[in-house]
Formats: structure tokens, C-alpha cells, sequence
């Protein structure tokens, strides 16, 4: 379940088929660094409903409480990670699709998929004690076990089903479309771009100016704009992303802790042996160790 976040900050999904723009799975914080994904965005919408526990999720520098019985909408192209403040696990199931799988018909497109798409909303909470949001929270769990149960002409089904849940999204949200779109949030922008930078330069030594600089602001915005959007300090975040490429190259033997190290940015062994503890709960060496056990 660890995300592929590519270096413009997007997420590079990996659909169920290849062929067609749907990710339907059941995930767990766990499967996290710290138990919590890192921010990025895509173009395809996202329903994501705890079905044990609850996730806290990051939007555009929100942060929204999702228990067990909820759910959330993600709209395209919005900044968001989920994480837990507790450090206690949650089991969810997340549905991901393009929403050009229901831009077949015009008439459809202009009247009920656009106007989501381009509306202020970045999110919305389906709540589990609002009678208007079961048939949300209803289609979710039916688009769920489609898949589990791999049935056949599972496209078709799914196309359908999908069709049902933005119906039920549309009649629920619909009233927010007259309200007056937002002016364009500036620091949002910043951040995708010092997230980009990190991205890109996670390998190399890189400062706290160096972070600010690549959103062309100083070093306390920087800071203020991390801790509003992400709940993070850049350099934590920066940690945290090294980590999470160091974690691929461990289940390599053929790389040492020293080499894996320095490639991934950190400035030696014993460092990142610490930060590895700190937010892994073990050393790179029982890491690695650990993974090869489970491979054997």
C-alpha cells in the first residue's frame, strides 16, 4: 500500500487493470512510515471508509477526523495524505478512479462530473449518522466486495456502480455549487513546490534555505506552511521521504546500511540507523533481516 509519489508530487497509481483507471483495495496505516502517508495528489477523485479504527486525513491543509462508518471524497487534483494522531491503526478501503470513465456522454459530463470537478469542494465527509449518506457509504462497500469477489464483466459492473455512487455524491453536494469559488490558494502552490524539490533532491544534502528557496520564500514561512498543510517540520518530512526510498533498497543484500545511507541523503550510518529507529521501531540492519525472513 506505500504510495508511489513521483517528483511533481503526484501519486502514480497502480489500478486494479492497467487498462482501466480503477484502484479499489483494502489498506492499513500501518503499512506507513509513522503511520502516515506521504502528501501528494493525483487527477482521479478518491473515497476512502475506515472499516476498523479511524484515520485522520490531511486536504489542503485541513485536517479531518474519519471514524469507523465514514467516509471521505477527495476531489481531482487536491494536496492530501492520510496519518494517525493516536498511533493507533485503521483498516480502510480506498476507491480511486479517473473520472473520465464517465465522461462518455456529454450531456452527462457538462451537467453532473464537471461541475464536482471544478467546484471549490476539495473534499467532502460522508457521515455515518446522516440518513442522505448511506447510499454513499452503501456503494463504497458494494464496489468493495465487487472486487473481492473478482466477478466477471467486473468492468462493466464497476462502471455501473460507479455511475450509482456519483449519482449519490451529486444529489448530496449539489448545493454547493452555487456558492463563489475561492481565490486560488497561493501557499498550496508553494508547497507542491518544495515537496517537488524534495523529491527530486531527497539524495543529496539539502538545508532548511534550500527547501525555502525551491518555494522561492523564507525559512519561517517555509516552516509555517509545512506545519499547516503536512503537521510537519520540512526537515522531519524530509526524513520521513528518505526513509520510505531506504526501505526499498534494504530488501537488496547487496547494498550495505553505509551505502544505502549516503544514497539516500543522510549524512552517516549512525544517523540514519537513529532516524530509522525513531520512526521505523527497529533498526535498518532487523529491518532488513525481518523482510528477508518473510521472503523465505
Amino acid at each position: 500500500m506505500n504510495l508511489n509519489v513521483l517528483k511533481d508530487s503526484s501519486e502514480f497509481i497502480h489500478y486494479n487493470n492497467p487498462a482501466f483507471p480503477v484502484y479499489v483495495r483494502k489498506g492499513n496505516l500501518t503499512s506507513f512510515t509513522n503511520l502516515e502517508a506521504h502528501c501528494h495528489w493525483h487527477d482521479d477523485v478518491e473515497f476512502l471508509m475506515p472499516v476498523k479504527g479511524h484515520i485522520s486525513y490531511h486536504v489542503n491543509g485541513n485536517t479531518f477526523l474519519i471514524k469507523e462508518g465514514e467516509a471521505i471524497f477527495i476531489n481531482s487534483r487536491q494536496m492530501h495524505y492520510g496519518f494517525s494522531k493516536d498511533i493507533s491503526d485503521c483498516e480502510y478501503i480506498c476507491i480511486v478512479f479517473n473520472p473520465k470513465i464517465l465522461l462518455s456522454i456529454t450531456e452527462i459530463q457538462n451537467r453532473y462530473v464537471t461541475p464536482i470537478l471544478e467546484s471549490y469542494l476539495s473534499e467532502f465527509v460522508i457521515k455515518a449518522d446522516n440518513s442522505s449518506h448511506t447510499q454513499l457509504r452503501s456503494m463504497i462497500s458494494r464496489i468493495y466486495s465487487l472486487y473481492v469477489q473478482e466477478e466477471e464483466q467486473i468492468e462493466l459492473k464497476a462502471i455501473s456502480f460507479l455511475y450509482s455512487l456519483w449519482e449519490a455524491l451529486y444529489h448530496i453536494i449539489q448545493p454547493y455549487f452555487v456558492q463563489e469559488l475561492g481565490s486560488t490558494d497561493t501557499n498550496l502552490n508553494t508547497l507542491k513546490k518544495m515537496l517537488s524539490f524534495i523529491y527530486i533532491n531527497y539524495e543529496a544534502k539539502l538545508s532548511l534555505a534550500d527547501i525555502a528557496n525551491a518555494g522561492g520564500i523564507c525559512r519561517s514561512k517555509c516552516c509555517k506552511i509545512f506545519k499547516q498543510y503536512l503537521n510537519s517540520t520540512p526537515n522531519d518530512y524530509l526524513n520521513s521521504y528518505r526513509l520510505e526510498k531506504s526501505q526499498i533498497l534494504l530488501r537488496d543484500i547487496q547494498y550495505s546500511i553505509a551505502e544505502i545511507a549516503y544514497s539516500c541523503g543522510f549524512s552517516n550510518p549512525s544517523y540514519f540507523s537513529e532516524i530509522f529507529l525513531k520512526f521505523k521501531g527497529c533498526t535498518p540492519t532487523e529491518y532488513r533481516s525481518k523482510m528477508n525472513h518473510q521472503l523465505k
